[in-house]
C-alpha cells in the first residue's frame, strides 16, 4: 500500500483539507475514494467559504495533496484521550 493510499485508508469517515490544482482548498467529511484516487465527500466547504455543498467527487488526477482535518481527541485531566 502506498503512502497516499494509507492516508486515504486512514482518513475514511474524517474530515479532510483537500488541495486542488491552482491551489484551491477545500474540506468536508471523506465517504469513500476509488484506485484513482478520485474522492467522494460530503459537507464540503471551500478554504474561503464561497463554496458549501452537500457532496462532491473530486477527480484524483486534479488533487494536490489531502490532509487529516479533524479535531485531535480531547483528553481528559488523567491525560487519557476520551
Amino acid at each position: 500500500m502506498t503512502g497516499s493510499e494509507e492516508t486515504l485508508k486512514l482518513s475514511a469517515g474524517r474530515r479532510v483539507r483537500i488541495t486542488v490544482r491552482g491551489g484551491e482548498e477545500f474540506t468536508g467529511i471523506l465517504v469513500s475514494y476509488d484506485e484513482h484516487s478520485n474522492l467522494y465527500l460530503e459537507d464540503v466547504s471551500s478554504a474561503n467559504g464561497s463554496v458549501r455543498l452537500r457532496r462532491a467527487v473530486f477527480k484524483g488526477g486534479n488533487i494536490n495533496s489531502i490532509t487529516d482535518d479533524s479535531s485531535p481527541p480531547e483528553q481528559s485531566s488523567d491525560g487519557a484521550a476520551d
